[in-house]
């Protein structure tokens, strides 16, 4: 168990890397560990530092292999507006509008090296909706993947890279089909085919129930297509708590193996003469097996679902070996499979959350050893006894799996809903023991043309899940914003976790100071003072607390957003923050004993440039002021969003550049010390793009 740890580890050295580590560098770890373990096969005592050594090199290894193979082109500028031509291989249905991914693109004027293997574009709702497998044409302006909205922010790059996706863009007018030429590859139909499925059962969900917001929520649900859901709802769900119910992952995959397997064993043990010649335990296994097949077919393939469907593999696998179905090796053995498949999930939020859950209830389980029983002395069914075991029993897996988890709901969102304890009491059983039955039953009746009524009981649940998120996330208080954590706080946190979980002994109980030690970081670290986008229209400032007070202007919806859920918003003015004084050409920020300049005009540059401590310009500044650092809109347009730290000893820059570093998904990332060299000297040498509305949603 410990060795998924070591693996865990070296894919997180791998891309903790700031440029792209030598090739090989994880199998020849692997090999100096191997070596060593061989020349010191009697050392017992330096065995276990070596196998740790081999893990960590394997972890390395497989990032190295997984990187390699999902390589793709990364478009490192904007193209203007030419007819794009591709392959659909997946349409998403979205409320402003469509999204289409198109492979096998052509791109005039870009060379065939040089194409992304896929493309992302927006399409107007008015073109329709292209169905997958389709070859279309369309006029689209292609960008590079968006980079992070804010320094040390999340790295969208990289994970439309793991898609193969290597630009994103947005069409214009319509589009139109073409002939393919070629005949499409076997596998290639089998995914048309797959999505005519997925459409089909889009519109039977549509037409059994009216309203949007459960029609929307309960497609989510069966084909994991999150985008139709109205933003207030999805907005209420991640308040209340129950946003992981909104997308495919562990939690429906269990349920449905569960309700599955039960009703196929329990059924098979009514008919005595196949009870009596068969394991019906492995025959259900089986069939649990091929449900949670279909479904991460049906649901399109999305990586959270596949990783929770080889997760329940391995379980269904074990029962079919006659080994513990679930354990702690258990969970260690799907940990490891899933990290070889995918070791760039395990920088995710979705990986951790789930598996630490798991990993917590298993461990809690092992521990405490509990042998409860629901009848009493006597041999009879004690129902009171049997609601209250239940009901101790949702509380306890509720606390610890919340509690689990609520370090990497601070990473990754900062934000803690406070009551998810409470929704996900009265939800939970809603989903496990309605919503998903119902889903189940409506699935196998569809064929048949029978699956109005299931439909509409399933969306009946769904409305009331739907209630509880609203009426959860409306009470006060229903999330708490906590300040941005470090990578380094999350790596202990996290160790101490699984230390927690796995190590044996009272000793295990440390790995707690080290959560509390992790927790305890962000509101220790300090929140920058001033921010400024890659774009130059969206300038923040912090108040005393450390929450953004952002300067009022049109646009940037997406970009504020994310600053405000990772710093929070301030109560106070732009004119009101202490230290703070503005005027028509610019504005001065004073703290620490530092003076930071915000320059809207030349005036301003030239009137207080030596008289502060740094300047950022909206203006081409260089020219203006030569005495002081200055940060100018050629600065960020390079090398993204910059944050100004005001401290003591001087005031820092750091740029979206200087944490994503120079890697294969990031590369129009420069090294720090080459700016100054590559620096526009006027507003002629500006690179120019062609300004259009561009898909900036992850």
């Amino acid at each position: 168990m410990w060795m998924v740890i070591g693996v865990c580890a070296g894919i997180v050295v791998f891309f903790a890397w700031p440029t792209d580590p030598p090739r090989l560098v994880g199998g020849g770890v692997v090999l100096i560990a191997v070596a060593a373990l061989v020349a010191t096969h009697r050392r017992e005592a330096l065995r276990p530092w070596l196998v740790a050594l081999a893990a960590l090199g394997i972890g390395h290894c497989a990032a190295e292999v997984r990187t390699e193979m999902a390589g793709t082109p990364v478009l490192t500028r904007t193209l203007p507006a030419a007819e794009i031509r591709g392959r659909v291989v997946d349409a998403e249905n979205r409320p402003a509008s469509y999204r289409v991914v198109l492979e096998k693109v052509a791109v005039p004027g870009l060379a065939a090296a040089d194409t992304p293997v896929r493309v992302r574009i927006s399409i107007p709702l008015k073109s329709g909706l292209p169905k997958v497998g389709d070859h279309i044409a369309m006029r689209a302006v292609l960008r590079p993947p968006m980079k992070p909205a804010l320094p040390d922010g999340f790295e969208f790059q990289r994970q439309l890279y793991f898609a193969q996706i290597g630009a994103t863009g947005f069409g214009f007018g319509a589009w139109r089909t073409e002939d393919a030429g070629a005949k499409d590859g076997w596998f290639d139909e089998v995914l048309v085919r797959i999505e005519a499925i997925r459409r089909h059962v889009s519109q039977r969900v549509t037409e059994a129930i009216k309203d949007p917001g459960d029609a929307s929520t309960t497609a989510a649900l069966i084909m994991g297509e999150q985008g139709a859901i109205p933003g207030d709802l999805q907005e209420a769900y991640r308040r209340s708590g129950l946003a992981h119910l909104l997308s495919i992952s562990g939690v429906h995959m269990s349920l449905l193996a569960a309700v599955v397997f039960f009703l196929i064993r329990k059924g098979l043990a009514l008919v005595p003469p196949v009870a009596l010649r068969v394991d019906t335990k492995k025959i259900a296994a089986w069939v649990a097996l091929a449900a949670v097949t279909l479904y991460v077919l049906i649901s399109g393939l999305s990586v959270p679902a596949v990783r929770s469907f080889l997760m329940i593999g391995v379980v269904l696998v074990a029962i079919l070996l006659d080994r513990t179905a679930i354990s702690l090796r258990t969970i260690a053995c799907a940990a490891l499979v899933l990290m070889l498949v995918y070791p760039d999930a395990v920088v995710g939020a979705s990986f951790q959350m789930s598996f630490m859950a798991v990993l917590a209830l298993i461990g809690l389980a092992e521990q405490a050893r509990l042998r409860v029983t629901w009848r009493n002395a006597d041999g009879e069914l004690a129902p009171v006894r049997a609601l209250a075991i239940i009901f101790i029993g949702l509380v306890i897996t509720d606390i610890v799996a919340s509690g689990s988890t609520a370090l990497f709901a601070i990473y990754h969102f900062n934000r803690f809903p406070t009551y998810s304890m409470a929704s996900n009491f009265v939800a939970g059983p809603i989903t496990g023991l309605w919503v998903m039955p119902w889903g189940l039953v409506a699935m196998l009746l569809m064929p048949l043309g029978l699956d109005r009524i299931p439909l509409e009981l399933m969306g009946m649940g769904v409305g009331w899940v739907n209630d509880i998120a609203r009426t959860v996330a409306a009470w006060p208080g229903a999330q708490v914003h906590v300040p941005p954590m470090s990578a380094v706080a999350l790596a202990i946190g996290a160790f101490g976790l699984a230390f927690a979980c796995l190590w044996q002994g009272r000793v295990r109980w440390g790995g707690l100071v080290l959560v509390a030690i992790a927790v305890t970081q962000p509101f220790l670290a300090k929140a920058p003072d001033v921010l400024l986008d890659e774009e130059s229209n969206i300038v923040a400032i912090t108040d005393a607390s450390g929450r953004l007070v952002l300067r009022q202007g049109r646009g940037g919806t997406f970009i504020r957003d994310v600053w405000k859920e990772r710093y929070g918003e301030s109560a106070t003015r732009w004119d009101g923050v202490a230290g703070f004084k503005c005027d028509a050409d610019g504005c001065i920020l004073s703290r620490n004993g530092k003076r930071a300049l915000l320059a809207f005009t030349p005036t301003a540059l030239a009137e207080d440039c030596a008289k502060v401590d740094a300047a950022i310009s909206f203006i081409p500044g260089r020219a203006f002021c030569r005495a002081t650092p200055v940060h100018d809109v050629f600065d960020v347009r390079r090398h993204g969003a910059v944050a100004l730290r005001m401290t003591e000893r001087g005031v820092t820059a750091r740029y979206v550049d200087d944490g994503v570093g120079d890697r294969r998904w990031s590369p129009k990332a420069k090294p720090r010390a080459a700016r100054a060299e590559s620096e526009p000297s006027s507003a002629q040498d500006a690179p120019i793009g062609v300004d259009v509305p561009e898909d900036r949603e992850p």
